[in-house]
């Protein structure tokens, strides 16, 4: 058993794998999966249909009428609007942990993970068809440091200063303190999961696109959305912005830092979206 297993084998209370997203993803990457297989499938969870009907009827939709199922969801609002938010709420489920001292919140790490899924979907729609698979791998890219909060609670790692800033160095202290990093745990997780190949290895790679041999384009995808999520944080903040870890992924994808920008004042144009998918947290 190497390292990393046995990391997550030490883990004692972890959400239960989020099933229905793998499945689903499958479904969307199939030219020849039918519509009404689709609807059929989320549907069948009487609790996910619900929360997707309360979403669709608030008031950041503002629609006239009210939807009453999941069919007519999709007919108004899209399938990538619908599966969207039903990847949020079986997504914000996997990031429910009680924080340690000196750890990240869970509603900390869920509303960074919502702001990066909806760059590298803005970023994936641009470059490549899989926006379904990169929203998804963004909201749990950072499923690692949930287990790295729950393997080794009592015993963290030192605060990063402005990992933010450069969060290499935040990789670089779970590597020397735990043996292994959040990145790793995580890939290793989705893997556990069912989740597709491409998507364990955006995981990964997601803080050194490069080093992935067959998915460097999806993974840098995954890399400017982490990046774009904290630029929107320091923004907040009001601090100035860097683009920490950009340059490998911005070359990957042949992209300048003026594009950062744009796609950062993309996000701040969908924030009420943005925002209510960051509150199923609460």
């Amino acid at each position: 058993m190497d390292k990393i297993d046995e990391v997550l084998n030490r883990v004692q209370k972890l959400a239960p794998a989020p099933q229905l997203l793998p499945r689903l993803l499958r479904m969307l990457s199939d030219v020849d999966t039918d519509l009404a297989q689709i609807v059929d499938v989320i549907s069948f969870d009487p609790a996910l249909t619900a929360k997707l009907l309360q979403i669709c009827n608030s008031p950041v939709f503002r629609g006239n009428t009210r939807v009453n199922d999941v069919s007519e969801a999709v007919n108004r609002l899209g399938l990538k609007t619908v599966y969207g938010i039903v990847a949020a709420v079986i997504g914000v489920k996997s990031v429910k942990f009680t924080a340690a001292p000196g750890g990240k919140s869970a509603n900390e790490i869920w509303r960074h993970s919502v702001i990066a899924a909806f760059a590298a979907q803005f970023l994936s729609e641009d470059i490549t068809p899989d926006s379904g698979l990169l929203f998804t791998t963004g909201l749990l890219h950072e499923i690692g440091q949930v287990v790295i909060t729950e393997a080794f609670k009592g015993r963290l790692a030192p605060a990063v200063p402005d990992a933010d800033k450069n969060p290499r160095l935040m990789v670089e202290v779970e590597r020397k303190h735990y043996g292994v990093d959040h990145a790793e745990l995580g890939a290793r997780l989705l893997e556990r999961w069912n989740f597709s190949p491409t998507m364990v290895d955006c995981v990964r790679f997601h803080h050194e696109p490069a080093g992935s041999k067959d998915n460097a384009a999806l993974a840098a995808c995954v890399s400017l959305g982490d990046t774009l999520a904290y630029g929107l944080e320091q923004e907040s903040r009001g601090q100035a912005i860097l683009w920490p870890e950009s340059g490998s992924s911005l070359g990957i994808l042949r992209l300048a830092e003026d594009d950062l920008k744009r796609y950062l004042e993309r996000i701040k144009e969908n924030l009420e979206f943005v925002e209510s998918m960051c509150r199923l947290q609460n």
